[in-house]
């Protein structure tokens, strides 16, 4: 390894590819440059004048802001495929119950350093981590290294989900001691706004636990000042019919803050709620449709105006 590597140009201009800008005052430029200054866009155009700087010739290719993952699972990134012919019962008998339970501090870091790298790689630069790993203070500390070494941008989303108690972690701490850890994490790791990596928070899970305690863990994360507050719901055959969605619209707890997850089985009345509510939902269809989630509530939700994003969740069930 290069004890001295050379410093990135200060300068760098992709020349003459076609640019995808998603901005409606540029629309698309075939061909199209982009200049790059200190790390960030200066200029997006035809022909560019950029003397001086680094040149790369994009001819043939597409030039497109990164890609955004509004729901993932990067601790499970060194289990790839394990899932691949699992069920959604499977996967909480197996990876929520037996790989989470044992998973150790520098497991969740391999996981969410070497997943957050493999985002990079794949041209998604900016992921919400669901994050619920925390068997102890240090799986949070170490799952939030391996996130800020790779230099993704993202939403940490602290999981309040207890993990089983064959982990020893689980059977020596107070069960209620993540909430006054992720006040701890607030503090020591998200205490700038402006940072590449945000704090968010992933209640227990909102389909099985009582409403009260879906509030308080709801009311806390926006104590913590929490930019999402990440929810898996509405699991399609799965779903319990309690209308959990329903019940947080009509108790006034969904918000811009809110992500809702998978959303298959919602009603058009939760979705009429979610949209007025300005809260948006995450679909997985690769997840959703291998584990019998039903169809993903993507079409559906878009026509009744509701913010939808694309995650991966898990690569789990994902070839290598």
């Amino acid at each position: 390894m290069n004890p001295h590597p050379m410093p990135p140009p200060t300068r760098l201009l992709l020349r003459g590819g076609r640019v995808l800008t998603m901005d409606d005052r540029l629309g698309d430029l075939d061909p199209g440059d982009v200049l790059i200054e200190n790390g960030a866009i200066a200029a997006v155009g035809p022909r560019l004048d950029a003397g001086g700087a680094e040149v790369i010739d994009a001819t043939g290719m597409i030039v497109t802001p990164g890609f955004v993952d509004t729901h993932r699972h990067v601790w499970q990134t060194q289990l790839r495929t394990v899932a691949a012919d699992w069920s959604l019962f499977d996967y909480f008998a197996r990876m929520r119950s037996i790989y989470g339970s044992f998973y150790e501090a520098e497991d969740a870091y391999l996981g969410n350093h070497v997943g957050a790298l493999e985002a990079l790689s794949a041209g998604i630069t900016t992921l919400v981590d669901h994050c619920h790993i925390i068997n102890s203070p240090a799986h949070a500390d170490q799952a939030i290294a391996g996130l800020r070494d790779a230099g993704v941008r993202g939403v940490f989303c602290y999981g309040f989900y207890p993990n089983p108690s064959q982990h020893p972690f689980a059977m020596t701490l107070d069960p209620g001691w993540r909430r006054d850890d992720a006040r701890r994490v607030g503090r020591e790791h998200f205490a700038d706004a402006n940072a590449l990596l945000r704090m968010g928070v992933a209640p227990s899970e909102v389909e099985a636990m009582p409403l009260e305690t879906i509030r308080s863990e709801m009311e806390l994360a926006r104590d913590l000042g929490a930019l999402r507050i990440s929810c898996h719901v509405a699991m399609g055959t799965y779903d319990r019919g309690r209308r959990v969605v329903g019940q947080l619209a009509s108790d006034g707890l969904l918000g811009p803050d809110v992500l809702l997850v998978h959303g298959s089985s919602l009603t058009d009345d939760e979705l009429d709620a979610v949209a007025r509510a300005g809260a948006g939902i995450a679909a997985t269809p690769e997840t959703e449709l291998q584990m019998g989630m039903g169809h993903p509530v993507t079409a559906r939700a878009m026509a009744r105006g509701v913010p939808m994003s694309l995650g991966i969740d898990s690569s789990t069930f994902l070839p290598a």
